[in-house]
């Protein structure tokens, strides 16, 4: 699959992360950039993923609060 993106889009295939769904990919990620002692913001409202992968992952979550359930990137920038 990553070798058909690639050369259909003009991409390096090694360069490609295939998964079965963005909670696949979610996981991925965390498990890669989070470990213990770090810490992961996200909004209160978001992806409830985002919640378990930090906490499986042994980093610390960080919530930033919404406004009227949309994300406030001041908050986020603030926490």
């Amino acid at each position: 699959m990553r070798e058909a993106l690639a050369k259909t889009f003009g991409l390096q295939a090694d360069r490609l992360i295939c998964g079965a769904g963005v909670e696949d990919i979610l996981v991925l990620v965390s498990r890669v950039f989070l470990q213990k002692g770090d810490e992961a913001i996200y909004t209160e409202f978001g992806f409830n993923m985002y919640a378990i992968d930090v906490k499986a992952s042994g980093a610390t979550s960080v919530v930033a609060k919404e406004k009227n359930f949309t994300a406030d990137v001041d908050a986020i920038l603030n926490v």
